[in-house]
Parts: C-alpha cells; sequence; structure tokens
C-alpha cells in the first residue's frame, strides 16, 4: 500500500476513535488510535491515544504519546495543549505553563481557547482570579458562543463571592 493510502485509511481509524470517543466508547476509541498509529504514525493518532489515555487517568502515559506526535507535527497546537492539561492533572502546574503557551502559539490549532482555559485553571487553583478572567476573555474573544467559557467564568466569580 502506498504511503498516502495508508496516512488515509490511518486517518480514517482516528475518526472512527473521535466517534467513539463521542460516543464514551473509551476502549473502543483507544483501539481505534493504536490501529491507526500502527497502519501509519500520525500526530493526531498519538494525541488523540494520549487523550484518551489520559481519561484513565494515565497522565504520564499520554504526555509520552504528545511527545510522539510532536516530533511528528511540531505545528499542530493539540499535544502541546494536552500535556499541560496532563501536568495540571499531576499537580506539576509551573511545568504545564510552557507547554500551554506553546499550545497558543503553534501554527495549526482550530481549538484555541483550551489552553487558555487551561491557564485559567492554573491561575485559579493559585488564587489568581483576575489572571484567571484574564485568560478566560481571552478565550471568549475566540469563542463567545462557547459554553465551556461561559462556565469557567462562572466558576472564577464564584470564588471571588
Amino acid at each position: 500500500m502506498a504511503g498516502k493510502e495508508k496516512y488515509q485509511e490511518a486517518m480514517e481509524c482516528v475518526q472512527l476513535g473521535l466517534e467513539a470517543e463521542k460516543e464514551e466508547k473509551y476502549f473502543a476509541a483507544m483501539e481505534f488510535f493504536l490501529k491507526s498509529i500502527s497502519i501509519h504514525p500520525t500526530a493526531e493518532g498519538y494525541t488523540y491515544y494520549g487523550w484518551t489515555l489520559s481519561r484513565f487517568r494515565q497522565y504520564r502515559q499520554a504526555i509520552r504519546q504528545c511527545l510522539k506526535a510532536i516530533q511528528l507535527n511540531p505545528d499542530w497546537g493539540n499535544p502541546y495543549n494536552d500535556i499541560g492539561f496532563n501536568l495540571i492533572a499531576l499537580h506539576r502546574y509551573d511545568e504545564a505553563i510552557p507547554w500551554l503557551e506553546k499550545a497558543l502559539e503553534a501554527k495549526v490549532y482550530a481549538h484555541r481557547i483550551f489552553p487558555y482555559i487551561n491557564l485559567a485553571r492554573i491561575y485559579k487553583i493559585r488564587g489568581d482570579f483576575a489572571g484567571a478572567l484574564k485568560m478566560l476573555s481571552k478565550a471568549r474573544e475566540i469563542r463567545p458562543d462557547s459554553d465551556l467559557v461561559k462556565l469557567w467564568i462562572r466558576r472564577v466569580y464564584a470564588c471571588l463571592n
């Protein structure tokens, strides 16, 4: 099978994995992502496999998958954000910040609100509510209709009362 065909087949497995994720069929999703990687390793396959591992609190293993993704495509923002997310879960906030900042600087990233939300989480944990609201304001500029951003803004304001 030619390289382009393998890539296409791998990406079809990634898509099936994402659909399984949406249906909360996480074991099936992991199987699709692993199959994708075995057919043709891609940043997407590694990143989404790592994301699914994080659902099972396998944060260190998830970080390793994201690092593999970055080696394949350093311009894609998702794995940087996911590393930051996993480091937050491990209470390693200082280490998370540079990864989240790299996600914001990434050339390709469709969901740029997530690193802002994750930075806001760190600021909130540290009691820097003004810093958290600043990050959430930037996220709201990108996606004013985002229910997730609105939820985090309410969470931060609740801490101020």
